[in-house]
């Protein structure tokens, strides 16, 4: 969803028919400009929380040649879901239904040079009834020390429009730009370290136009007022990962995030992930668990008594935290002739906290997801 999701319309029809062609030419064009093996794959996933359900299926194609690899995707968000109403008297109680769709279609490349180094690039748009977005991307990674070490790195920009289903002269825009470096190092046969760093600049619209803030008076609200956030932001976060192999079939994955704005938000992120796996790695088991907690944005309150600059009703830039723990599996048969195929399902579940978002104090999320892939030579 874009940076103003919430409280739409709904309009779909052409959008549709648009995917839907968008993911077939991709498909063709795929196998044919790379036709040495082929790997497909339909996901579904569900995130249901007291604010949305998200239904999202996804369609993508991999095509690999000897030296290069062909990507394309089609994938759509269905939303439903009821925002709080910010809006005297009653403010913390009525909320507004919504249900819109959007649908994304990208294409991308990579190609494996004689001398370890394999460019890539990316290109995806999506569109939904009040909001359109572009994007492109090219990265260039490359090998060293005998492939024990691997830099990368990825430029990226996107552009998004703006708009209001009640209101076809709205229109705003959003430049988005971003650097991200990475590197992983073979430390030990059993040990491999990874480190991201990335840093991103967004700069103009970023409120979502319908959402509403109280101004309160006396501990009464008096008045209601649209959202307004600051038209640059600037974002940084990096991330050293690890994973250890303590036997040939466990592993344990350990990560932390540290993420930093302009705005005032700070958050930590603490995750492992255990792995087993059984029948030469033809099945594969998860349990995963994470911890998060953010410092809110400055100009972020649970309520407010003036006008002020800055005001926002986006629970994201609050002051909370999080505990999420979650599970999957992932089954790959043994190959029948040229055919390989693979299922996963994952669960995952997460509890929040809210220190300052004045509609609720606490919600659960809970997000579904199934996976059906098949790779051929061909």
């Amino acid at each position: 969803m874009g940076v103003n999701s919430g409280g739409r319309g709904s309009g779909v029809g052409r959008q549709k028919e648009w995917g839907v062609l968008c993911a077939m030419v991709i498909l063709c064009s795929s196998l044919a400009a790379c036709p040495s093996s082929t790997t497909t794959g339909a996901d579904y996933r569900r995130h249901s929380d007291p604010l949305a359900t998200v239904d999202s299926p996804r369609v993508a194609v991999v095509a690999a040649g000897e030296e290069m690899e062909m990507q394309g995707y089609w994938t759509a968000d269905v939303v439903t879901g009821a925002t709080p109403v910010m809006a005297a008297p009653d403010v913390y109680t009525r909320a507004t239904e919504f249900s819109e769709t959007r649908h994304e279609v990208g294409v991308g490349a990579q190609w494996q040079r004689g001398d370890a180094s394999s460019p890539s690039a990316w290109v995806r748009t999506s569109r939904e009834s009040d909001y359109a977005s572009q994007a492109a991307s090219a990265s260039v990674a490359r090998e060293f020390r005998e492939r024990h070490l691997r830099l990368s790195a990825t430029k990226r920009a996107v552009y998004d429009r703006v708009g209001r289903v009640d209101d076809p002269g709205f229109s705003e825009s959003l430049w988005s730009s971003g650097l991200a470096t990475e590197a992983t190092y073979a430390m030990r046969p059993d040990l491999v370290g990874h480190l991201t760093w990335d840093v991103q600049g967004q700069f103009g619209y970023q409120h979502n136009p319908y959402r509403m803030v109280p101004l309160f008076e006396g501990g009464v609200p008096t008045a209601v007022v649209a959202e307004r956030h600051p038209e640059r932001r600037i974002r940084h976060a990096v991330e050293p990962v690890a994973i250890w192999s303590f036997d040939e079939a466990w592993f344990l994955h350990g990560r932390y995030r540290f993420y930093a704005d302009d705005w005032g938000v700070r958050s930590h992120t603490v995750g492992a992930e255990l792995w087993r796996t059984w029948l030469d790695d033809r099945l594969r088991g998860r349990l995963r668990l994470r911890g998060y907690g953010q410092q809110g944005a400055r100009f972020y309150r649970a309520r407010y008594d003036a006008l002020g600059t800055y005001r926002s009703g986006d629970y994201r830039l609050s002051t909370m935290g999080s505990v999420a723990a979650g599970a999957r599996v992932d089954i790959r048969p043994s190959p029948f002739g040229e055919r390989r195929l693979r299922v996963s399902a994952a669960y995952d579940v997460t509890h929040y906290r809210f220190v300052d978002y004045a509609p609720r104090t606490s919600m659960t999320a809970r997000s579904l997801g199934l996976s059906l892939g098949m790779e051929w030579e061909r």
